[in-house]
């Protein structure tokens, strides 16, 4: 069982995060991020049964039609990815956004996977844009007008 709570920006100095995700958010610059990113949009984090946090997720909205989706997983999330998936999707359908894009390592490949299992499909490469200057893959989820 997990436990779903509002995001703290504290949160991010909190978790333990995985080791593939600590190059893209170094510590230095978690706090930087973590204010944003409570004040952007809506975003949670999530603690198993011992309390420990294993997951800092939200969105980080652009306008009324548009926004980010980002995450940092802990390496103790275990079985719950399962059931963060579909959370996260349950998030995203009840969404009015047109448009989430989410960026991930083009040297993580489960980020990607991920990414799929979550409904996005790749739209490209987005050059020099990691907060250590690499490249980043652009994702993308679009809800059609159907």
């Amino acid at each position: 069982m997990i436990a779903v709570e509002p995001f703290h920006p504290a949160d991010l100095e909190e978790i333990a995060v995985q080791p593939a995700q600590v190059g893209l958010l170094p510590r230095s610059e978690r706090r930087w991020f973590a204010d944003r990113a409570h004040d952007l949009g809506p975003a949670w984090s999530a603690r198993d049964r011992e309390g420990r946090l294993i997951l800092c997720a939200g969105f980080l909205v652009a306008h009324a039609g548009a926004a980010t989706a980002w995450c940092v997983m802990a390496e103790a999330k275990g079985m719950a990815l399962l059931a963060i998936t579909r959370r996260i999707r349950a998030l995203m359908a009840a969404a009015s956004w047109r448009r989430v894009e989410m960026l991930t390592d083009p040297d993580f490949p489960e980020a990607g996977e991920w990414a799929r299992l979550l409904g996005f499909t790749l739209e490209g490469v987005r050059r020099a844009s990691a907060a250590d200057g690499g490249d980043e893959l652009c994702w993308v989820r679009i809800r059609s007008d159907k």
